[in-house]
């Protein structure tokens, strides 16, 4: 759909789930999960595996085949990479991998008896963000474009988790949930982890939050409305 908001242009049209599409930076391609391959879906456990197709919806191509469920894929900024989590070794967490935009050479980055999950460029391409729960509660952390240099960035008692780069690179913006509570806020945060400002602040969801191209808005998902709709601010 535009940006502006306007009518919306359905691109897939199949009987099982395809869903968390992320935009090539180019425009032209779109990354996606499906579970048309998972042979007994019961949803939210569903199997999911990684497709890019044009971006008017034509040429899908099957990126993955494999017996493990693939999630959260996200384009390098080149359009060169699609980094995504998976539990590939089944040891019941996921951990970061990469693979080329034609799903060849993929690369382990994350190692770790925790869920490494929910990863996002930076805009010059050297650094990731993401989160993980291997310090007891969901934190977000960043590391280097080949998984070096892991290190956390917030460290508190509530969840962080959906870290999104801002198109300069100096912050990040994300979802925090207090546990057990029944909402969800948008945070940001600078890129050093200083910093920490809550931007909204409902009694119900507002989540998944991305910065426009121009970095002056935050488009998120909410639900105050009574159902989930995608806002700017």
């Amino acid at each position: 759909m535009p940006a502006a908001n306007g009518e919306a242009t359905r691109v897939t049209d199949d009987p099982a789930f395809d869903d968390s599409p992320a935009l090539s930076p180019d425009g032209a391609q779109i990354v996606f999960l499906t579970a048309r391959h998972d042979p007994s879906p019961n949803f939210p456990d569903l199997k999911y595996e990684i497709y890019v197709m044009d971006s008017d919806g034509g040429n899908p191509r099957r990126l993955t085949e494999t017996e493990a469920a693939e999630d959260h894929p996200a384009w390098s900024p080149d359009g060169s990479t699609i980094i995504f989590d998976a539990d590939y070794d089944s040891d019941g967490y996921y951990e970061l991998y990469t693979m080329n935009a034609d799903g060849t050479d993929v690369t382990r980055l994350t190692s770790n008896a925790a869920n490494d999950q929910f990863a996002d460029w930076s805009p010059d391409g050297t650094r990731i963000a993401f989160s993980s729960d291997r310090n007891g509660n969901w934190d977000i952390f960043v590391m280097e474009a080949d998984g070096s240099n892991q290190r956390t960035l917030t460290n508190s008692p509530d969840w962080e988790l959906f870290p999104a780069w801002s198109p300069d690179g100096t912050q990040i913006t994300f979802t925090g949930l207090v546990p057990r509570s029944r909402n969800t806020d948008v945070f940001v945060i600078n890129a050093d982890g200083s910093d920490v400002r809550q931007l909204t602040d409902s009694p119900r969801f507002d989540e998944n939050p991305t910065w426009l191209p121009d970095g002056n808005l935050i488009a998120f998902q909410t639900e105050r409305d009574g159902n989930f709709e995608i806002y700017v601010m």
